[in-house]
C-alpha cells in the first residue's frame, strides 16, 4: 500500500455467548486490509457479551481499525 493513513470499519455480532459471527468489512481500501482485520478477528478469543439488566445479550459492533502505512 502506498504511504498513508488508512481506515477500515468491520461490523459485526457479538453473541451473548461472546463469539463474534457475520464479520463483514463496510469499506473497501484494497491492499489486503479488510482480509487481515476479519482473520484476525475470527482468530480472537470470546469477547465479554453486552448486558442488559444483569443478562447476556448478542449485540451488533462496528469497529474502525486504523492501518499506518510508512515508508520503513
Amino acid at each position: 500500500a502506498p504511504v498513508g493513513i488508512y481506515n477500515v470499519v468491520i461490523k459485526f455480532i457479538i453473541t451473548k455467548n461472546g463469539k463474534l459471527t457475520d464479520i463483514e468489512s463496510e469499506t473497501n481500501l484494497g491492499y489486503g486490509m479488510e482480509e487481515e482485520v476479519i482473520r484476525v478477528l475470527k482468530k480472537s478469543p470470546k469477547w465479554n457479551p453486552a448486558m442488559i439488566m444483569g443478562k447476556s445479550v448478542s449485540a451488533y459492533r462496528r469497529q474502525p481499525i486504523t492501518f499506518v502505512v510508512s515508508k520503513e
